[in-house]
Order: C-alpha cells, then structure tokens, then sequence
C-alpha cells in the first residue's frame, strides 16, 4: 500500500479573513498526494476552503443502475449529494454563535464546491458544485455534519408553464430551467423529437426535466461544473478511459445475466388532440352576490386552450330570484376572468344593480386537450423461449408523444435487451489520478481477464468514501453499463396531418352529447356543424367546413387472417347529412394510412377493403359513404342518403375478407361416405394454410339460411383440425369453427381456407351428439391444396374533417 501523508491542504489558515476563487489552489507545503479543496461562499462575497477542518466524506452522483428492475422504464440521475464531517471544537459552524467568524451566515443555500487537486498532474478536478442544503451538529462530539448538494435538488420546486405547441424535448427542458428560475450554465444538446403539447401545473421542476429526458431515452444531470447537461440518445462520449485488473480491487459485482434481459417492449405514444369548443367549467347552483358588491374566486379546470370571455346570456344569466321568476339582470352584470391560465383563471363577477343578484348560469369556453395513448410493441420469440418467460419493459411517457418515435424506440430496446448485458459495479482506492478523473456517462474500456470481461462501458453512477480521517485513502465504487445508442434519425409525424386548414369550432348553447360506447376517457364531445337552420339542408345549400371531428387515433385497427383482429372504429360526431341529391352533398376526409401485407407494406388504391357508415347513437347504420382517393394517405368519403338523416357518427371498418390465395395443384383427394365420422387424414405440414374443396350430389351451394351444403348430406360437411369462426356475406360453410375463411366455387362447390394445427380430417360431422348424420345417403368427396396467407389489412386514421354538414334538430 502506498505512504499516506495526512495533509488536506498546505499553510493557508482560517479566521485571518483570507478567502479565494474556486480556480486557486492552496500553498502546497506537504508531500501529500490529494490535496482537499471545500469551497463554500458563505456571505456572498467570495469563497473560503474549509478543507482544513474536514475528517470524513463520502458522496454520490448518478444512478446505480440503468434498466428499472420494476419494468418501467429506465432510471433517472438523481442529485448528487456529498455529506462531509467537519470538526467544531471552536463552534465556528454553529448557526447561534455570535462569536464565529461565519456568523450569520451559517445556513444552507451558499453556493459549495468540493475539489481534489493532484499533485502527481497538477490538475484540479471538482467533484460536485452545488449548494449547502443541511448542517447538522453531531450529538455528543464536537463535529458537524454539512450536506452539499448539486443543481438538480434546485430543481426540485414548483413550476408552471403554459401551453407550447410543437417543441422539442430540449426546448422543453430548456424552458422548465427557465421556470424554476435556473440561472447556472446549460448545455443542452439537441434532438428533434417533438412534445406536442407541454405544460405544467405547480408540478416539480426536477420531475419534468427527467421525464423529458427519458422521453429520448436519454439523461439529464447536473455536471461536477455545475451545467444543467441533456445528453440524447444520440450522444456517445468519447473520452474513453481503460482500466485493467491491476488498478481495481478484486471485488467486481455483476448481475446475473437474466437481470437486464427485457424482451417484450411496450412504449406509450401519448399523443395529444384538441377537442371541440365545449363547456370546460359550469357553476354548480346559483351563486348569491350582494348589491353593487363583486365575488372573485380562482376556478380550475382540465388543461385547455382557446378559453374565451363568458358571454352574457350566452354563457351567463343573472337573475333577480334564485330560481329565475324574478327580473332578468343579465345586462347588468359583468363577468370577467383575468390571470387565466391552461389549467385555471380569477373570475371576478360585479353586480351593478341596486339589490342582491342571482347567477344562474355560469360557463366558461375553451378547447380541452385530451391524451389519446397508442401503444406500440416489440417482442422477440427467441429469448422469451430461452429465458422461459417474457419479462416486460413499459415505457410511458407523458412526454413521448410521436407514434413514430414510440414505434421505433420500441425495437430498439427490444433489439438492445433482449440479450443479457454487463452492468458491473467497480471499485478503485488510492489511485487518485485515475478515481477522481472519472464521471458521468464517460465510457470505460474495460478489461478483466479473470472475470473475462472485454467491453466499452459507460459510467452511470459515482461513489466517493473517505477511508480515513486525511482524505488520502479514499474508496471509489463506480456503477457501470451497457447503454442504448442510436444516432438514426426519426422523422417525427406531422402533429396536424393533411394540408387544408382547419376551421375552429364555433361556440354553441346546444348540450354536449355524451358518446355512451366510445368514450375517449368518457369525455362529452360537443356538436360543433353551423346551426343556420334549415337553409344548410337546401339543395343548393353552400359549402362549408372543414370542420374538426372527435380525434380518435385508429392505429392498430387490422383484419390479419390468422390472429384476433380488430375491425371497426367509431367517431362519435353529432351531425346532420344533406339529402343525396344537393349540388354540396356531405362529405369527410379521411387521412391515414391503407396499407396491405404483401407481404411487403404496400398502398391499397382499390379501397377494396375499407369502408365508412354513417350511424345512429345504437350504431345502426344510417347510409354508406363512397370513397374516392385524393393522394395516398388521404380518402374522401361522400354520404348520400336518400333524405336529410340525422346522425350520431361514423364508423370506419375493415371487411372480413381474408386475403387467401391457393395453388391450383391437387396435393389430395378422396371420396368416403357421408355417414363417415371418422374420416381421412389429411396430407398437411402443422403450421401451413390450406385449401379443401369439397361436392357431391345435386345440391347448390345455397340456402335461405345462409347454411353452405356440400353433398347429398342432412347436415353440413365439417373440416376439423382448424380454427376460427368464419362467414362470408351470410353465408356459412359448415357450423361453428370450420376455418380461417370460406367462399363459394361456382354453385355446387365450397372452399376452406385452415392453418392446419394438428392432425386434420375430413369427415362427417355429428352436429351435438345428436346422430343426424346417420341419415346422410350417398358419398362426399374432396380436392385439397395448398394456399397461403397473403398478410393483413392495415389502418391507422390520423384526422378526420367533416364537410358541408349541418346542426342537429333542425330536421
């Protein structure tokens, strides 16, 4: 072990008045290798090093780990915070004595920084500046104890921002500093990844900085220099320090190799949408206020934007009685709101009458702003097999809110994790040139060959703990990782897909409808078409619109042929359509992506799948529209119904249709009887489609109940083995689960579509135990081949403008 010499620094003396910058550096008298340096600015004016009285320190910065052992997420920096034992015999840190040299001014709140000099490079290294936010004496010994900590516990206060739209996350870091009243050195880099919508109510600076920062999968922290710092997932250091076996302690800590592995992703798209004007406060009963007096009173309510002055008598009514028999007063009371925030406003109400007033009604307008989560996520099948177990990893953000981002950062992680990665825990003592040159998100080669350890790591946390009472001995524990990089450029979504503007909803007296199936958070969407009466509904009636519909995000909306899918949409939008024949019928725009599995992602031209209604509020249809294609992305849909209908929405719905094709070579075929329960095995690979024709006798393949006969049986021919409940139009081939899909050959012919999951037969099929089929006559037979699945359907809306549409009850 190296010579300890127990010097903190040289022959600088404290109570002399002496003080000096965080840049000066101690005469150096001793030949001691680590010379301490505690900086602290008591009253302003300068800094004194109070290194001499220093005994014991330890201090940490970081994060001891990288991927959140709950599952959600990865973890934040934290403030770094070093905790220092300073000797008082002479009570010079006690905040009570008049006769200290530091008094008044011993108390948190004064700027601190804590550095090492080396003597072995000569270089001075800080290892927190920050701030005094403790000082505490030791109970029974003359010591006390002085808590530093950095910029990050600044943070932690209050802040309320009001509403950004279309920032990027270091923006939006960038104005959160601003808020808390940050006024340190910044370093920020950039990123493009959007925040729709950001604001915050009286929420912690602190909070919001790292969500931020983890919405990029990146970090945020405040450097040993004292720089607010937001690194994306873009950055990479290139310091790179090696250390090898000779410089560590033998102690090296690992995780077992299944502890970081996370192989099923899920990553929240929080994405935000305006809703139509609408009530976003109304008062409760009617509000009592005296003649000539004025009431004000804070109001808060859900975030929103576009909040406008009540209205008289549009908005309020002011009554004489309390339940509205009296003298209407409504003209001679003011309403005004002032300090109006996103989430609150000071409404001051005057009556300027000579007696007391009642207000009847009160409401106040704006746009509310809704979260509409979409999830996206990403597996691999080869390590949940190998570890025996998904184990989850879920990412939601309030600030992640670009589908594309999401999307793409769920393979990422997936790609990342699902194999098990090093996070191993060093330790260094007395190797002052190397331990205290080391920091956060600095990259480590390391190289252990008794540990066969051979990586690139990144420096997640920092542990400093004195090891005697000189500073000279002092342990280093740094926590290491594997961390995500990526440097590929994601383009965000536009925020309002599609090119024509969109109209804001005028403000109505109508009461919001309440979508009882689709709630969207069970929020009231409001009915926004022009009330003009029945003159909308002319034949010749002008145009109007676009106007903005319920933003309901439709992504994942599929017909994929072999699994679950989801097929309908609603979009609950209160409305009249015009009669078929006016020269502006009632139309929408429909922007989103149509995409078919071939197996490629390719553009559907045809609309041969897709299909939109109009639908009463028990989401009976109404009339259909016709779509027509504008670009790509984006349809026009045009309702003509034979009279002028009131609706409730629409519904955007894929068809049931499997995308199937076959090869026309027979691989089998057979004829049996059509009493034979037991059947013929089937030629077929488990995990392959197939197609099955089958016929026999004079039968069509029709019925008025829609039943498909195949042969001279009493009850339908069945296909076992497959899977999925099928009907075509009405039509179905067999009872119950027969396959993946059925259609109809001619007028004699039936063909299933299966997967074939097992041993698979053609048989007849005794339909409940019942027997009928031992009153079949005749054979059946059967031609099988092979088919493929040719993908899915895709659908994901983004916006939805409705045109030339009119108010409800004015049919």
């Amino acid at each position: 072990m190296e010579t300890e010499t127990a010097v903190k620094y040289g022959t600088f003396k404290y109570g002399d008045g002496t003080k000096y910058g965080l840049s000066a550096i101690p005469d150096l008298t001793s030949d001691g290798e680590v010379v301490w340096i505690v900086s602290i600015d008591w009253d302003g004016t300068g800094y004194t090093n109070e290194a001499d009285n220093l005994t014991a320190l330890s201090g940490f910065c970081g994060a001891e780990h990288y991927v959140g052992y709950s599952g959600d997420g990865f973890e934040s920096f934290q403030p770094a915070k070093y905790t220092l034992t300073m000797t008082d015999h002479d009570r010079r840190y006690d905040a009570l004595n008049a006769d200290s040299p530091l008094y008044p001014y011993v108390m948190p709140g004064r700027d601190a920084q804590i550095a090492v000099y080396i003597r072995e490079t000569g270089a001075t290294i800080p290892l927190i500046t920050g701030t005094i936010t403790d000082i505490q004496p030791v109970s029974g010994r003359e010591e006390v104890t002085i808590v530093i900590e950095d910029g990050m516990r600044d943070l932690d206060t209050d802040v309320s921002i009001g509403i950004v739209s279309n920032a990027t996350i270091d923006q939006c870091i960038g104005l959160t500093l601003d808020a808390a009243g940050w006024n340190g050195a910044r370093n920020l880099r950039t990123t493009n990844q959007p925040v729709q919508i950001y604001s915050a109510e009286s929420e912690k600076a602190l909070d919001l900085v790292n969500s931020l920062a983890m919405a990029n999968l990146g970090s945020f922290f405040v450097d040993r220099n004292g720089r607010a710092t937001f690194y994306p997932i873009s950055y990479r250091s290139t310091t790179v320090t090696t250390l090898t076996q000779d410089l560590l302690l033998k102690e090296i800590r690992q995780p077992q190799p299944w502890e970081m592995v996370r192989n099923s992703i899920t990553v929240i798209a929080n994405q935000k949408a305006k809703r139509p004007g609408s009530v976003i406060w109304s008062i409760g009963k009617p509000l009592e206020i005296g003649a000539g007096d004025t009431v004000t009173f804070g109001q808060g309510f859900d975030l929103s934007t576009g909040i406008s002055q009540p209205r008289p008598y549009t908005d309020y009514i002011a009554n004489m009685a309390s339940n509205g028999s009296g003298t209407d007063v409504t003209d001679q009371v003011t309403v005004l709101f002032s300090s109006v925030y996103d989430q609150e406003t000071l409404m001051s109400i005057k009556n300027n009458t000579a007696a007391s007033a009642w207000i009847l009604k009160l409401n106040l307008l704006g746009h509310k702003i809704v979260n509409c989560p979409e999830p996206s996520r990403s597996e691999d099948a080869t390590s949940i097999a190998y570890f025996r177990r998904k184990r989850t990893l879920k990412l939601d953000n309030p600030f992640l809110q670009d589908r594309q981002f999401a999307s793409t950062y769920a393979g990422w992680i997936k790609d990342f994790l699902k194999d098990p990665k090093r996070a191993p825990v060093i330790q260094i003592r007395q190797r002052p040139s190397v331990q205290y040159a080391l920091y956060l998100m600095d990259r480590v080669n390391l190289s252990v060959t008794s540990r066969d350890i051979d990586d690139t790591l990144t420096i997640r946390g920092i542990r400093h703990e004195w090891q005697n009472d000189t500073g000279q001995d002092v342990l280093t524990t740094v926590y290491l990782a594997d961390m995500l990089y990526n440097t590929t450029e994601i383009t965000p979504e536009p925020y309002v897909p599609g090119d024509e503007p969109v109209s804001e909803v005028p403000f109505t007296d109508i009461p919001p409808y309440i979508d009882p199936y689709d709630p969207l958070d069970g929020l009231p969407i409001t009915i926004n078409p022009p009330n003009l009466g029945d003159s909308c509904l002319w034949t010749d009636a002008e145009t109007n619109g676009p106007f903005s519909t319920t933003w309901t995000p439709l992504t994942g909306l599929t017909n994929r042929n072999d699994v679950a899918s989801e097929m309908e949409r609603f979009i609950w939008y209160p409305c009249t359509l015009r009669k078929g024949n006016a020269i502006n019928p009632s139309y929408i725009t429909v922007d989103a992506t149509w995409w078919i599995e071939q197996p490629t992602l390719v553009h559907d031209e045809s609309n041969a799948w897709w299909h939109v209604d109009a639908i009463d509020a028990n989401k009976n249809v109404l009339c259909s529209g016709t779509i027509e294609n504008i670009t790509a992305f984006k349809r026009k849909v045009t309702f003509r119904p034979t009279n002028a209908v009131e609706i409730a929405g629409f519904r955007v719905w894929i068809d049931g249709l499997g995308i199937y094709g076959f090869d026309p070579t027979e691989i089998q075929t057979d004829t049996l009887s059509s009493t034979d329960t037991v059947g013929t095995l089937l030629t077929t690979t488990v995990g392959k489609y197939y197609a099955c024709e089958s016929a026999g006798g004079p039968f069509d393949i029709t019925n008025p109940n829609g039943a498909c006969y195949a042969g001279n049986i009493k009850d339908t021919t069945r296909i076992s083995g497959g899977f999925g409940y099928i009907r075509v139009d009405g039509m179905q081939l067999g009872n119950g689960t027969i396959g993946l899909h059925c259609e109809a050959v001619g007028t004699k012919y039936g063909r299933i579509y299966f997967k074939a999951l097992a041993n698979t037969y053609y048989r007849a099929y005794d339909y409940n135990n019942d027997s009928y089929y031992a009153d079949n006559s005749g054979n059946t037979s059967f031609i099988l081949y092979n088919a493929s699945n040719a993908g899915a359907k895709t659908l994901s809306l983004n916006t939805v403008r409705a045109f030339n549409v009119c108010g409800t009850g004015i049919l």
